[in-house]
């Protein structure tokens, strides 16, 4: 990790590994999987990691930034 990047608390990893199983289930099943509540979800949005979809395909989606955090 290079000193400019903030570092990601242990549970926004395990939002970050289980979006792309639950993201599309929405905030309901999110929180069931890991517990965290909406405002979490959306300060990892803040962080520019995460980000909520809307229309035809709706829900919870890793940004590049996340996908390369959750790979880390």
């Amino acid at each position: 990790m290079k000193g400019s990047e903030a570092h990601v608390p242990d549970i926004s990893l395990s939002v970050l590994h289980a979006l792309p199983c639950a993201g599309a289930g929405g905030l309901a099943l999110l929180h069931k999987v890991t517990g965290l509540d909406k405002s979490e979800l959306i300060g990892l949005g803040a962080a520019g990691l995460v980000t909520h979809m809307s229309g035809e395909l709706p829900g919870w989606r890793l940004t590049d930034v996340g996908r390369a955090t959750g790979a880390e």
